[in-house]
């Protein structure tokens, strides 16, 4: 029996205090409902987007997926993809980003937004906007037995 292919176990090192740039770096685009930050139909919007961006071969390893929360009820997912798609609606990151990576306890996000800002001034940067890639779907974290989420950051 082959296990199937979700999501990835991140090295710690790989990814933490990291500093990433990006131009115009194409991403998938779409919405999801909350209801006070916590996601109501987000599997499914996974499921669709990741058939939309596959189908085109457009999807890249590892997948990462962004949420920009815009209000307690809507937030925007942003799907990392290889290359530009001009049928979807993409977004594209351009600009210096650091990340952090946690491990488990996802209510732990505000403390988690007050540390990534408090290492980012430290740098002597300034703190723009946050994205968040949750990055364990609950069938991996029982399986792997944590959860991880990275912060990216993008710094002035």
């Amino acid at each position: 029996m082959t296990e199937e292919k979700c999501c990835p176990q991140l090295i710690k090192e790989d990814w933490d205090k990291k500093e990433v740039e990006w131009k115009e770096k194409p991403f998938y685009k779409t919405k999801y409902h909350s209801l006070f930050h916590i996601p109501i139909n987000f599997g499914g919007v996974v499921r669709k987007a990741m058939e939309e961006i596959t189908s085109r071969d457009l999807d890249e390893e590892p997948a990462m997926m962004f949420s920009k929360e815009e209000s307690m009820f809507s937030s925007t997912l942003l799907i990392s993809l290889k290359r530009d798609a001009k049928d979807l609606e993409t977004e594209r990151l351009s600009g210096k980003y650091i990340s952090m990576i946690f491990e488990n306890g996802y209510r732990q996000t505000p403390k988690w937004t007050r540390e990534v800002k408090g290492y980012i001034g430290k740098q002597g940067k300034v703190a723009g906007e946050l994205l968040f890639w949750y990055v364990t779907c609950p069938k991996c974290a029982r399986k792997y037995g944590k959860t991880q989420t990275v912060v990216f950051v993008k710094v002035a």
